[in-house]
């Protein structure tokens, strides 16, 4: 037996169950990815509103100085503490802002662990994750030949992204630590669509639709124990 790239694709989607989504952030998304220099060029202009030998000076100054781990002046008799500061950007392209459909596979299998899947039904871990796969479709699928690239849309074109400052602290085996960073955001109402294939042998219909459920708490995106990245899926059809 030949088969060509196409005919083993239709393979597995004959065996595969799906749930196509339409869904929309309803709290704003934080993004996570370390900035890049483009990034962080567009955060001295967007953000800072500098230009010229200002925003020169700015991004020698965050890259060398800012950015990283380093300690704080603490006053007498206090812990000694580190403070870690960087900026945080969505990914994208010419096309816009996106993100990976490796994100939305692992929240949906963060959403089957919690509703009890995975021991219920033995063997649906692996249908789940390893041989699954979440592809950009509809709106999100501005790359033909990148389906893990799921755009983000406003309206009818590119979200917009704004940034914010975020601050915390969290303790480590080295001590407590500052956390802050300024991070580029996309607002509440952003849309994106997608297809999440699966196998169905361990799976039911009424699993999906529990996973979708409590897929839109788990979310997406950084600082989710905030509220941020919280998902409303619009629509699912679901096929098995």
């Amino acid at each position: 037996m030949k088969l060509t790239h196409e005919e083993i694709k239709s393979r597995y989607a004959n065996i595969s169950g799906s749930a196509h989504c339409v869904c929309e952030f309803a709290t704003s998304m934080v993004g996570g990815q370390p900035a890049t220099d483009d990034a962080l060029h567009s955060f001295i202009q967007h953000y800072l509103h500098l230009e010229g030998t200002d925003a020169d000076s700015a991004f020698s100054r965050i890259k060398g100085e800012e950015i990283g781990e380093r300690k704080t002046d603490n006053c007498a008799g206090e812990l000694d503490e580190k403070l870690t500061y960087g900026v945080n950007c969505i990914r994208r392209t010419t096309h816009g802002p996106w993100i990976g459909n490796w994100m939305i596979q692992a929240s949906i299998k963060q959403a089957a662990s919690r509703i009890g899947l995975f021991q219920k039904a033995r063997g649906s871990k692996g249908d789940m994750s390893e041989a699954a796969l979440v592809s950009a479709t509809g709106i999100s699928l501005l790359e033909p030949d990148r389906i893990d690239r799921i755009y983000l849309i406003n309206g009818a074109g590119p979200a917009q992204t704004y940034w914010e400052k975020f601050q915390g602290k969290v303790s480590t085996p080295k001590g407590g630590m500052s956390i802050v960073h300024d991070s580029e955001c996309v607002a509440s109402g952003t849309r994106f669509e997608f297809t999440f294939q699966f196998l169905p042998t361990k799976i039911k219909e009424t699993d999906i639709a529990d996973i979708l459920g409590v897929f839109q708490n788990c979310g997406l995106g950084s600082c989710r124990s905030l509220g941020h990245g919280r998902i409303n899926v619009i629509t699912a059809d679901i096929s098995m």
